[in-house]
Order: structure tokens, then sequence, then C-alpha cells
């Protein structure tokens, strides 16, 4: 979660910035081109499809710099506006709903739950992370790498609280099941 000076920052910067000053839109990309990107690149399949949104995220946040309003953070906007443009990019519907039916035992029996002598040891993390849908890697980018809130999450991916809430357990459980195990997990 943002500081409250940085959320003040960041308000400034796009201020100034609504009022033409290109070298504040450049600070302001700068606090933000690696997160963001990290988020385009865990929506979309395609190296390629990522660096379209970034790119076309802060397009659109440098011609409605003005239409900021500041009642969230400029975080939380970038974020949202990337989601969009990501899933223009690469042509796909919103994902669905969460309407996962895995049953959570099971999900906790193939993270290792209950089994003793597991641990992260000598485990590809990145190659673990890399088998999950994309849906629980938003998720787990959104809430673990780039700490905002379940209330910002679910604002950023246009979902309940609620859902956001089960998706990132069940997120952390296939992660977990991913990283035991070393196979492909059920989605």
């Amino acid at each position: 979660m943002p500081a409250e000076g940085d959320i003040e920052v960041d308000r400034r910067l796009l201020q100034r910035s609504a009022e033409g000053d290109r070298e504040a839109f450049l600070q302001f990309m700068d606090r933000h081109q690696a997160a963001l990107f990290r988020f385009c690149r865990s929506l979309s399949d395609r190296v390629e499809d990522a660096e379209d949104a970034l790119q076309e995220t802060f397009l659109a946040a440098w011609r409605h710099a003005d239409g900021f309003r500041g009642s969230g953070s400029a975080r939380s906007w970038l974020f949202t506006s990337a989601r969009r443009h990501v899933y223009r990019a690469v042509r796909r519907e919103r994902p669905e709903a969460l309407g996962d039916t895995s049953d959570l035992e099971q999900l906790g029996v193939e993270a290792g739950w209950g089994e003793e002598g597991r641990t992260l040891a000598n485990i590809d993390l990145a190659e673990a992370f890399d088998r999950l849908s994309t849906v629980d890697q938003q998720v787990l980018v959104l809430r673990e790498l780039e700490g905002f809130s379940n209330a910002e999450a679910a604002e950023i991916l246009g979902v309940e609280l609620a859902a956001i809430k089960s998706r990132l357990h069940r997120a952390r459980l296939r992660l977990m099941a991913a990283v035991t195990r070393g196979t492909d997990i059920v989605r």
C-alpha cells in the first residue's frame, strides 16, 4: 500500500502533467513503470502485448491526467487502466467471475499441508508461478508483489471484494501446490 506521502507526490505530478509539464509526467512514469509492467506481463502471454498495454496506459494517463480527481491512489488508477489496455491488446474478454469449484481441502493436500519435511529449498518459484492461470497470477501480483489492499485489487480487477479474498486464497494454495508438487495444477 502506498504511503500517504507517495499518494500526494503522485497527485502533484499528475496535476503538473495536466498543465503540460512533461518532466513531471516522466517522473510519474519512472515511479510506476516497473510495477505496471510486471502487472501487464502477468495478464498477457506475450511480452509484446504487455509492452503495448504499458505504452497505451501511459499515453492515456498523459492525455487524461486532468481527469484524475484524487479520490483513490494514482497507482490504482494506472493499474485499472492497464488491465483494460491489456485485455484490448490480447482481445480477451474480462476474466470470468470466480466460478471455481476446486475443493479447498484438495488444494490444501496438493499444497502439502499436513506433510512434514516440505521445504522451499531448491524450488523454482518463478517456474511454479508461470504454471498458474492468468487469474491467479493477477491477484498474486497485485497483492503480494505490488502491495495493493484487497479493496484496491478488487477495484483494479473489476470484481467484488469477496471475490478477491477467495481468489487470493485459492491462488496462494495453487502456487504452493505447484511449488510442492512441481507439477501443473488443476485450474
